[in-house]
């Protein structure tokens, strides 16, 4: 049992973090894109990420649920694997995983003890740092793989000092645009600045206008091109999406490219395949809140996301009879985002508290029959007893993910009397 004295040292790294700012909440001002300052800083330190193999995913849409699984994968299969992902829902120690377990308190607190010194001498991003203290976990527990996503765009992402072992581009979407540019093709070639000369890479299911750019950006650092395996039939998941067959072949091809260094057998494959959600902790991805209710959420915020995971809902529930309840930034509303939630029998939204939330206002110009969320227990008791017979959808933002699971635990602890 931590002392007291610990506990106080977990509250102030816990602190720091905290208030340090960050793309989340303040936008671009709270994001370094460029790498000098993360490069300085393993100058400083040793260059200790150098002693992981890693996996590198880079992606529009899909790029968690395939680091995910490939997590899950490897996991099953008997390796010590890391993963590292973005953003976290409750706790940061999500970011950091192994064997799909969280970093321990402990482990945060002494990355600080070490490192404190030096990260006094370095001016750094929230994401920066989070990614440093990735690298340091996996390298002190000795991982033998680590799957390591991208935070935004790819070439100037502070994860893009690796040289992994193979590289992933899932998708290529509009999301991001100020900061990876309005087209496809300005999209595709910063996703595409995480290859690397003589590296294999696999991409997705992308546009021909993407996929060219790909294809042009990798023959002139000389990375190697490996095609996506097609499935023949679809292979189980407990991950639901219109897109899994994509995001199965893109792993198989990853474990058949590495199979020499990572032999990984067909059965755990599959195994890991039915169990990604328990072997990696995949969180806030069409999730089911409650294993009797048809309450779920999912953190999709562009249009593409929102698209798949309400067609992909359609085939499962009367949309039309559905509630969808949305909390979204600012950057991500537009008509087109938008128009998915036009199904939905009763649309609710509510503001977060970060500085880039959309208000409500804003919100309801785009779905004018939108309603504000009402917070109360009974309201909240209301929208349990429709999850009886309908879906309820909580969506727009991997940020509301805390807010709704607080939501619950006040309702299980404070539930109105019948």
């Amino acid at each position: 049992m931590p002392d007291s004295g610990f506990k106080e040292r977990y509250r102030q790294v816990c602190a720091r973090l905290e208030a340090m700012p960050r793309f989340s909440t303040v936008g671009a001002r709270g994001a370094n894109f460029a790498l000098e300052q993360i490069q300085d800083f393993f100058r400083d330190t040793g260059t200790f990420y150098r002693n992981i193999p890693v996996i590198h995913v880079a992606g529009t849409n899909g790029k968690g649920t395939v680091c995910s699984m490939l997590a899950a994968v490897y996991t099953q299969a008997g390796y010590s694997t890391g993963l590292y992902t973005s953003p976290h829902l409750t706790d940061v120690r999500e970011r950091f995983r192994i064997n799909g377990e969280m970093m321990q308190p402990e482990d945060l607190v002494l990355f600080f003890d070490e490192m404190d010194s030096v990260l006094d001498r370095h001016s750094l991003t929230f994401f920066e740092l989070t990614t440093i203290i990735a690298f340091w976990y996996f390298n002190r527990k000795g991982v033998d793989l680590a799957i390591i996503e991208t935070g935004l765009g790819g070439r100037l992402d502070a994860t893009n000092i690796v040289t992994p072992r193979m590289s992933v581009i899932t998708s290529i979407g509009f999301d991001h645009m100020e900061q990876l540019g309005y087209t496809l093709s300005a999209i595709a070639a910063e996703k595409a600045g995480i290859l690397k000369p003589g590296i294999p890479y696999v991409t997705g299911d992308v546009p021909e206008e993407a996929a060219a750019v790909i294809r042009k950006a990798g023959e002139r650092c000389g990375a190697v091109a490996v095609n996506r395996l097609v499935l023949q039939e679809s292979l189980p998941t407990d991950v639901g999406s219109l897109h899994q067959s994509t995001n199965i072949g893109i792993v198989r091809t990853v474990v058949t490219t590495l199979q020499e260094e990572f032999p990984v057998i067909t059965q755990d494959m599959h195994s890991a395949l039915k169990n990604v959600r328990a072997l990696s902790g995949l969180q806030g991805r069409l999730e089911q809140l409650h294993p009797g209710l048809n309450l779920f959420f999912d953190g999709s915020h562009n249009r593409d996301a929102i698209e798949s995971v309400c067609n992909y809902l359609a085939g499962r529930f009367d949309l039309s009879r559905a509630t969808v309840v949305v909390a979204m930034m600012q950057d991500k509303l537009n008509a087109e985002t938008l128009a998915s939630f036009d199904v939905f029998s009763n649309i609710y939204y509510l503001q977060l508290k970060q500085t880039r939330a959309a208000t409500f206002r804003d919100f309801r110009k785009f779905l004018p029959r939108a309603r504000s969320m009402d917070v109360s227990r009974e309201a909240l008791a209301e929208l349990l007893e429709t999850a009886k017979t309908e879906l309820v959808l909580f969506t727009g933002s991997f940020y509301f993910y805390s807010v709704v699971s607080e939501w619950l635990e006040h309702y299980k602890t404070n539930a109105p009397d019948k």
